[in-house]
């Protein structure tokens, strides 16, 4: 097999906090092309870096813009900007975040950010068939030029914002105070090049007019003054990289001079290879650097140093034209170089293996055009190493380097110090524009796309809109409604999907790149010209998203089942949390606690002032089922193992929970319950009528539901029972022969399939002894506290903070205590509405509603 028939794609990629170090856009530049076109593929990135002062900007802090227009310009989206949930446990950074207020002025704070980058859509796959060969959305996303180009020059200006003159003052005074991992220069205009590389391959746009006008932008921007010494370098990578050529490197050095009317240096045989007639647009520039230069930086402490950056400048100092250009695609590595005595081709590196301990000089390679090193007298050009202009640089290095942080400079004349060379074999750095090209195609050739939709964004460079239309053959059914006057409505489908439909007999399904708010779209009708366009919102979450997509499960024809939002998780080995004394598990409520974002404790706070949503009700009842469990129910210190989840509106039971163990759920730093579920259908009820009684007697606990929170549990148990399965899907699998998951949503129906109930009947046979067959229908399910995507809603740290202080006082004190202020009293007053808390003072009840209400709600009803 061929080197070029090799591809290299994976289903995971997991890069660690590697993006800390080199930054996370480079990380998604590199990683992107290798995910396998699959919407099960995930890549994992993770940050432990706080990157601003609030986690639920951190992400986009990062990015340079709005996270879903980041997402839409490389293809891949974190996976909670669409589920707007994760089984992560956040509390230990919500408590880190907390524990921070106290800490030292002008310290790197940690944030450990964990994110799950997925194909947009991905939550939308599930609908189809569970993932073959490539299951994307084959719809395009199209941009407008000026649009995009304002964009991305946004995220230019954020990649270098250390080049920024006009807020170098306000980021100094403000990381006297804090400092975020956004502060760390780990950009080049190579990375910044790739990532179009990338957004060529992933959106639709007149590419040659996007170009043209962000580099206008990037040129006249006069915020970048620094930045403007490394236009060239960025014209060098535009085309290595396939992406762009300007025309001095499209049409030769010496011919691009020509053509501007500069004058043409002399060739020389001193010149070497830049005095040849056919001198390549790219060269690459050697440079030894003398190890004694190297001491003012290996001299000081490095903790106090950290890691500069560095660079080569060649200036024009002499003649009519004088210039200086900065590259920092840098290779650099202490050695001997050996060149070929005829042309200076590098033949061979001898690396110093003993590196900064070593002898041997530095030697620092780049590539370079041409172009600048023919500009002017040669006598004039200096080539020097230097570090990069960041404020702690100059103020530590300006004293002993000067003004322009020199570490050595030479003329281009010495020979002993400074090479042109023609290639560098044994660097990789800049690649064949042909090569780059045929990777470019490649790409897009596999993203045959079979509709088109138009992003707009607002001012703020936000993804607001997608906008697609759909045309019909001249004489089609559809065009003849359409003349003929008839009605044209919008269905909302599903995230990613709305149906059109035309008259009484015509319709047609689009299907969106990315969540749309289908119920709110908007639609433009064409009747003469046989085309209707579909404007939707954009969806991110935390939007409530009626279809629960989060939930989705599917189940292939061989059995294999996909999860969208939920972890699996291996009950078996899962260590298990003991059961002792209820005070020893007070830590659960402050897990529990942090299960709830700011705004959903906004509307728990403030009672039925605002509307609840079902997912709020839902992590209610997983707060109740959790603590009760472990003993922290007020009516029962004892460990509640039964519970019923009934409708308030009728007091009926439909669905039976039996919990088994609490375990550690060690990848997600969390907890899960492992219990068996019967759901109950009029058929089993008469069938399992005296072991149903025997049950009751035990006196489960009922988690009472609304109408729309039962639809979610409904929809939610397939996916906690496809979390922990370790049986197989048979050939009659009620999911397969129905085609939906669940089952049904309605009270009396089993929303989940037949083939796991009755296995691990050794375990649901001990936990339901005495109760007759129940074992027999009841299907292993892990539950687990659901918690908010701390990168984009904020979680509300001040109020757990309240509630650790709170707990620490009362730990303080002894005797009977006040379940509001912690105080010891002797007469306390029980809570009316539910009868399981105390306080001192009426004035003490209301002042701990906010807290007591998530447990105080459900027990009312009961």
């Amino acid at each position: 097999m061929s080197k070029d028939s090799v591809r290299c794609h994976f289903d995971v990629i997991d890069t660690s906090n590697l993006g800390d170090h080199i930054g996370l856009i480079n990380m998604l530049t590199a990683c992107a092309p290798l995910l396998r076109p699959r919407t099960t593929s995930s890549l994992y990135t993770e940050s432990l870096l706080a990157a601003s002062g609030n986690a639920s900007t951190s992400l986009s802090a990062l990015l340079g813009i709005n996270t879903k227009t980041f997402s839409m310009l490389t293809g891949i989206v974190p996976h909670g900007l669409e589920s707007g949930v994760t089984l992560e446990n956040i509390a230990n950074e919500v408590m880190l975040q907390i524990l921070a207020k106290s800490g030292s002025r002008g310290d790197q704070r940690q944030y450990r950010l964990r994110v799950q980058w997925k194909y947009p859509a991905a939550i939308e796959g599930l609908n189809k068939q569970a993932a073959q060969q490539d299951d994307i959305s084959r719809t395009g996303v199209k941009f407008k030029p000026q649009e995009l180009a304002a964009c991305l020059h946004t995220v230019y200006k954020g990649m270098f914002a250390e080049e920024d003159m006009s807020t170098l003052f306000s980021r100094m005074q403000r990381k006297q105070s804090e400092v975020f991992s956004t502060d760390m220069q780990r950009y080049t205009r190579a990375v910044f090049v790739a990532l179009l590389r990338l957004v060529k391959t992933r959106v639709i746009v007149d590419w040659d007019r996007l170009i043209t006008q962000l580099l206008d932008s990037i040129e006249s921007d006069q915020s970048l003054v620094v930045g403007s010494n490394s236009f060239q370098e960025l014209s060098m990578h535009l085309a290595s990289f396939g992406v762009w050529t300007v025309d001095a490197l499209a049409a030769g050095p010496r011919q691009a001079l020509g053509k501007l009317g500069l004058p043409l240096r002399p060739r020389s045989s001193k010149d070497g290879l830049l005095g040849e007639e056919d001198v390549p647009p790219v060269v690459y520039l050697v440079l030894g650097v003398p190890r004694r230069r190297l001491e003012v930086l290996t001299k000081r402490n490095p903790d106090k140093m950290g890691t500069p950056g560095l660079h080569i400048s060649v200036r024009q100092q002499a003649g009519y034209s004088q210039f200086e250009n900065c590259f920092h695609s840098i290779h650099c590595a202490f050695g001997r170089l050996r060149l070929d005595a005829e042309d200076g081709r590098i033949l061979s590196f001898s690396e110093d293996q003993d590196g900064w301990l070593g002898s041997a000089d530095l030697v620092v390679v780049c590539a370079v055009p041409s172009f600048g090193l023919l500009t002017g007298p040669r006598d004039g050009l200096e080539v020097s190493l230097s570090l990069n202009a960041s404020p702690e640089a100059v103020m530590m290095f300006s004293s002993s380097l000067g003004p322009t942080l020199t570490l050595f400079e030479t003329s281009i004349n010495d020979t002993k110090r400074v090479t042109v060379s023609k290639d560098a074999p044994y660097l990789d750095s800049v690649k064949q524009a042909s090569a780059q090209h045929a990777w470019i195609k490649s790409q897009m050739d596999e993203r045959r796309y079979t509709s088109t939709a138009l992003a707009k964004l607002d001012a703020k460079h936000n993804l607001v809109e997608l906008q697609i239309r759909t045309s019909f053959e001249n004489g089609s059914k559809e065009s003849k409604a359409l003349l003929n006057g008839a009605f044209v409505s919008v269905e909302d489908v599903s995230l990613c999907t709305v149906l059109v439909r035309i008259g009484s007999d015509s319709s047609r399904m689009l299907e969106f790149p990315s969540p749309v708010r289908g119920s709110q779209s908007k639609t433009r009708i064409a009747r003469k010209s046989s085309w209707i366009e579909i404007e939707c919102p954009i969806f991110t979450a935390p939007e409530v998203d009626t279809h629960d997509s989060w939930t989705k499960v599917s189940v292939s024809m061989n059995g294999v089942s996909t999860l969208s939002s939920l972890s699996r998780v291996d009950v078996r080995i899962q260590p298990v949390i003991e059961l002792g004394k209820s005070k020893q598990h007070s830590w659960l409520s402050t897990l529990m606690g942090s299960s709830l974002s700011q705004s959903e404790r906004l509307i728990n706070d403030r009672g039925g002032d605002l509307p609840m949503s079902p997912k709020l009700d839902l992590k209610q009842s997983l707060n109740i089922m959790l603590q009760s469990f472990a003993g922290l129910h007020p009516q029962s210190p004892k460990s509640i193992r039964i519970f019923q989840l009934t409708l308030k509106e009728n007091k009926s039971c439909h669905t039976l929970i039996f919990v088994n163990r609490m375990l550690h759920d060690l990848d997600l730093g969390s907890v899960v319950l492992d219990a068996w579920v019967l759901p109950l259908t009029i058929s089993r009820v008469k069938k399992l009528g005296s072991s149903l009684a025997r049950v009751q007697e035990t006196g489960p606990l009922g988690v009472f539901l609304s109408e729309k929170e039962s639809i979610l549990w409904k929809r939610l148990l397939p996916a906690l029972a496809e979390r922990c399965r370790t049986w197989n899907h048979g050939t009659k699998c009620e999911y397969q022969k129905k085609g939906v998951i669940p089952l049904s949503t309605a009270e009396d129906q089993n929303p989940l399939c037949s083939c796991g109930e009755g296995k691990d009947s050794k375990n649901a046979a001990e936990l339901m002894k005495g109760w007759g067959a129940i074992a027999k229908y009841a299907t292993r399910i892990a539950i687990a506290p659901i918690f908010p995507v701390p990168y984009i809603e904020a979680v509300g740290a001040e109020q757990l903070d309240d509630q650790v202080q709170k707990k620490k006082k009362k730990k303080k004190d002894k005797g009977p205590t006040c379940d509001g202020c912690g105080k010891t009293v002797e007469r306390l007053q029980t809570c009316g509405g539910c009868g399981l808390v105390r306080y001192c003072s009426r004035e003490c009840q209301k002042g701990a509603w906010k807290g007591h209400k998530m447990l105080c709600k459900k027990q009312t009803n009961q």
